[in-house]
């Protein structure tokens, strides 16, 4: 197991400063100016207004993220302070779920994007499901994408057609509410088939006739095992060594029906959240994890460039143009693993593709609710998480623990009773 630096591990709540001593580069919401260091950066109710990732080697701003919300704690906007044509805007309906996302300059009021570059749009029916989608994929004006989209009253996707754009696959799911077709993340007109196991685990994954991918369970649902095909063939076995908490602390291969003796990747967890990525370690190659307000890793101290995401979480493009391939690294969107080769995100209890903005299985503490049992986190992407895969909706509270009303996203306690909501 890989051991942080003393002082990496020193704060107790998300607003101390958490110093990477390695690269000078800490994470800083204690910045403001005057007697009170956190005016600015944190509102009245504890919401992150002014993220900073500061490199205090180069006494320089590394990345820095400024937001603003509405009443009902809504992220509106995204100012980034390092690009010039990333910044983001959002709109909402009625019962808080995001409609709208653009992404371009942001004006000097913080209500409009000039210079679009990215646009969606969404349509949900009273339970949550996507009735339509909307895609400009170019900042022109004009819908790349024009998608509606039907479910049954299990909320499953029966159908997905479209106006303009490609044709996506629709899924297909057994009589468990498993997506035994799921449209591939890096390219929907294409498909996965998929094998669940008694448990509604997902264990293999097939590309025509060709197995991608296969998966092994312990008796706590923990992955254990990865097998990787190419072409058909099996190319590599991966062994995961977990934390009380589900976090992949070691991953070891094997060869020959022998696990290698020395681990091939390692993790270190900060204490900020379950899914604080501190950093990974190859061959004693120490790669520390950037964070933003939403946990989404959108830079390494060794990357060449930096991830941005669209509110559901696929990747739309690094800037600059990435020259590594993303498999490259792990964890992404909201510090969940991305799966290599399949771009799904395996979310401890459930899988989910980000370009459906759903899971591929039903929640299983909710047998019947109100909204959808695929629905990810109350179609409120940019201010809520999951990352057990069961989240249960609750009010919105900044650093909420869900199990309790402990506000101390830091206290030590067994995953299954702490959920953190994040703002």
């Amino acid at each position: 197991m890989v051991q942080a630096n003393q002082e990496d591990l020193l704060p107790q709540s998300p607003e101390v400063p958490f110093p990477f001593t390695q690269p000078d580069v800490r994470y800083d919401l204690a910045h403001g100016a005057g007697v009170d260091p956190y005016d600015g950066p944190m509102d009245r109710f504890g919401r992150v207004t002014d993220l900073l990732w500061y490199d205090y080697g180069s006494s320089a701003d590394l990345l820095r993220f400024k937001h603003g919300y509405d009443r009902a704690g809504n992220r509106l906007y995204r100012e980034e302070a390092d690009t010039s044509d990333r910044d983001q805007l959002h709109s909402y309906d009625d019962m808080n779920r995001l409609t709208q996302s653009e992404e371009g300059t942001l004006s000097v009021g913080k209500d409009s994007i000039s210079s679009l570059n990215f646009k969606q749009e969404w349509s949900l029916d009273p339970t949550g499901n996507w009735s339509a989608f909307k895609e400009d994929s170019n900042g022109n004006s004009t819908w790349d994408l024009d998608q509606s989209r039907m479910s049954n009253e299990a909320n499953e996707i029966t159908d997905v057609a479209e106006t303009t754009g490609p044709s996506w696959i629709t899924p297909v799911y057994n009589r468990a509410g498993n997506m035994t077709t799921i449209p591939q993340p890096a390219d929907p007109t294409g498909s996965y088939a998929a094998t669940y196991d008694a448990w509604n685990r997902l264990v293999k994954l097939q590309e025509g006739e060709d197995t991608v991918a296969e998966y092994v369970f312990d008796g706590a649902k923990r992955l254990v095992v990865r097998k990787k095909y190419v072409s058909g063939s099996m190319s590599q076995t991966r062994h995961f060594y977990h934390t009380a908490r589900w976090q992949t602390i070691e991953e070891r291969l094997e060869s020959g029906g022998t696990i290698l003796s020395t681990a091939d990747r390692q993790f270190t967890w900060g204490l900020r959240y379950i899914d604080d990525l501190v950093c990974r370690t190859v061959n004693s190659v120490h790669d520390y994890a950037y964070q933003d307000p939403n946990w989404n890793v959108i830079l390494s101290s060794s990357a060449l460039a930096r991830v941005v995401y669209q509110p559901y979480g696929q990747i739309r493009s690094t800037c600059p143009a990435a020259q590594r391939d993303l498999d490259a690294w792990q964890h992404y969107f909201a510090g969940y693993r991305r799966d290599e080769d399949t771009g799904l995100y395996l979310v401890r209890h459930r899988v989910y593709q980000p370009e459906l903005g759903c899971w591929v299985q039903r929640d299983p503490k909710r047998v019947s609710s109100a909204s959808s049992l695929y629905m990810y986190v109350d179609s409120s992407p940019l201010i809520l998480t999951d990352a057990s895969g069961l989240e249960n909706p609750r009010p919105r509270e900044p650093w909420h623990w869900y199990g309790d009303d402990v506000p101390n996203p830091c206290a030590a306690r067994e995953f299954d009773e702490c959920e953190l909501v994040e703002q």
